[in-house]
């Protein structure tokens, strides 16, 4: 019985031992990602608002603020691979070497987490709207017209081949026209 007591007790002790250390990775997992999300959205603000030579700085103080060096967060400008790419999304991915209470006692060495996150600003609401479906010229802009809705889109909801039209010298200031 003695025996049994023995081993029962160091395999309960051993599961005990891995569920407090995948608790730590998980817990360090949450505050990597925190910290990226952070990154990126603070490095994508300052893409946008003021051009990407201060985004890296930007986005490395934002992930220290969470409790990550910046030396562990690395922040891209463009990112090259995944669904958001381009010079208009800001990528931020963060490494943290995590200590561990038992696992460095059968396993050695500490338990690594990353974490990724990528943000970019997106346009809002469109504020001009062309609502006729399927008149030529819906919007029309003639000789030195100039429109400007610098802060949203323009909206052409209509299925003819030339719903839009500019002749002369006319100029548009949006960040997207939407046919």
């Amino acid at each position: 019985i003695l025996a049994l007591t023995v081993l029962s007790m160091t395999l309960l002790i051993a599961c005990i031992a891995l569920a407090v250390d995948v608790g730590v990775l998980f817990r360090a997992k949450r505050q990597a990602q925190i910290a990226a999300d952070a990154a990126a959205v603070a490095g994508a603000m300052e893409n946008f608002y003021h051009g990407s030579a201060n985004a890296v700085a930007v986005g490395q103080a934002a992930g220290a603020a969470n409790g990550i060096p910046s030396g562990d967060v690395a922040i891209i400008v463009g990112p090259t691979d995944g669904y958001h790419t381009g010079t208009g999304y800001v990528e931020a991915r963060v490494y943290q070497p995590t200590q561990t209470v038992f696992m460095d006692m059968f396993v050695g060495g500490n338990g690594n987490v990353s974490a990724r996150a990528v943000a970019g600003i997106v346009f809002g609401q469109a504020c001009m709207i062309a609502r006729d479906p399927k008149k030529a010229g819906s919007r029309t802009g003639k000789g030195k017209t100039t429109v400007k809705a610098t802060n949203c889109g323009i909206q052409v909801n209509s299925s003819s081949p030339s719903a839009f039209c500019d002749n002369g010298n006319a100029k548009i200031d949006s960040p997207y026209v939407n046919i």
